[in-house]
């Protein structure tokens, strides 16, 4: 008697909130509907901006192409650094020929100013084997190979003879001293001795010939030939 109080007493004691809870059926409530998930997919934007990673485990974003293009003014500027370089290597290279041909120029001239110095030295030799008997004399051959040798090597300084006998007269090349008649008239006005050589270069004139040249008298030549 005493334990089956005991266990009453127990049971009154339980709080009311602790009742069991008994289980609904099929109709005795609403099933509640899930939350959506909105899924963002980021790998696109990371393309975009060049990134490379994943956002889940295991799923790797292709590393997007660079982009090789330059911006429109850095193009342009590109553009006229390379003109003002190639305009700048065309006037180094134009004034370098300017510089080579005037130092050719002065060359020239320098050499020439040398050898006109020297052109007493020739005429001695001319004159020297233009005396009568001088080809008879034991010097004579000396003589003769020293003038060649002379000729020789103005030549190779650039210095040239002025065209001699037989040669049209020319008043750049040649100064007239006489005038000597002849009886060719392919002859007139042509060359008919030379007195003193003369000599230029490419450009200039060292040192005009004194010729003698040839004049056909066609009047005086006429009664001569009948």
């Amino acid at each position: 008697m005493g334990r089956r109080k005991g266990k009453q007493n127990d049971k009154s004691k339980q709080p009311a909130g602790d009742a069991p809870i008994a289980a609904l059926g099929p109709g005795d409530g609403e099933k509640e509907a899930p939350a959506e998930v909105k899924v963002v997919d980021k790998r696109r934007f990371a393309r975009l901006l060049g990134f490379t990673g994943s956002d889940d485990a295991g799923d790797a974003v292709d590393p997007a192409p660079a982009d090789t293009r330059l911006p429109s003014y850095v193009e342009e500027l590109k553009r006229r650094v390379e003109a003002a370089e190639s305009q700048s290597k065309a006037e180094v290279e134009a004034a370098r020929t300017r510089l080579e041909r005037h130092f050719e120029a002065q060359l020239v001239t320098s050499r020439a100013e040398m050898a006109a110095g020297m052109l007493d030295v020739l005429d001695n030799l001319d004159r020297a084997l233009d005396v009568q008997g001088a080809a008879e004399s034991p010097l004579h051959e000396g003589l003769v190979a020293t003038r060649d040798l002379f000729i020789r090597r103005l030549v190779e300084m650039g210095i040239e003879p002025v065209p001699g006998v037989g040669s049209a007269f020319d008043p750049e090349d040649h100064q007239a001293i006489d005038e000597i008649e002849v009886s060719d008239p392919e002859l007139d006005g042509r060359v008919a001795e030379v007195l003193q050589r003369g000599f230029r270069t490419a450009d200039r004139l060292v040192r005009p010939a004194f010729v003698r040249v040839g004049r056909w008298n066609g009047a005086a030549q006429a009664p001569a030939m009948h």
